[in-house]
């Protein structure tokens, strides 16, 4: 968990051998490889990091497109969603998973398993060939009308 400096009480309180806090970025993959599920309020990343290393996780999302990535997390059966505001969900879906512990792995190992060949480094070098070949056609791509 990330925490800023006000946060300091809470980190006193809750701080042990088996919830760690911290104000440096966090190694995701190896964060998943040690965890046995995680409690996410992030994005695309560190979903996908914890599915590969096929784990489940109770997703608070704060955004539209934190919603979106847990709620296809949840389709795939790896974790489940709880809103940010409701304390109560939060600890009733925490409940859940820790009750049913195998089934929500199990899934995530699923989805590792499809994508076992999944290179994160190859991915974001093709997207970037990929976006600099559309800005070096230049003007081969007329912004000022829709494409057919």
């Amino acid at each position: 968990m990330t925490c800023s400096p006000t946060d300091r009480d809470v980190t006193a309180r809750f701080a042990c051998e088996t919830l760690r806090f911290t104000r440096e970025r966090v190694d995701l993959s190896a964060a998943a490889r040690h965890c046995d599920l995680a409690i996410l309020n992030r994005a695309h990343a560190s979903s996908i990091a914890m599915l590969l290393a096929g784990k489940a996780t109770l997703q608070i999302p704060l955004f539209l497109e934190h919603t979106l990535n847990a709620r296809a997390v949840a389709r795939l059966g790896a974790g489940l969603v709880a809103g940010k505001a409701d304390g109560e969900q939060v600890v009733e879906r925490l409940a859940a998973l820790l009750d049913d512990l195998p089934r929500y792995p199990q899934a995530a190992r699923r989805f590792a398993g499809r994508y076992a060949d999944f290179n994160p480094s190859w991915q974001g070098g093709t997207m970037a060939r990929a976006v600099e070949a559309v800005l070096g056609a230049g003007a081969a791509w007329d912004v000022s009308r829709p494409r057919s």
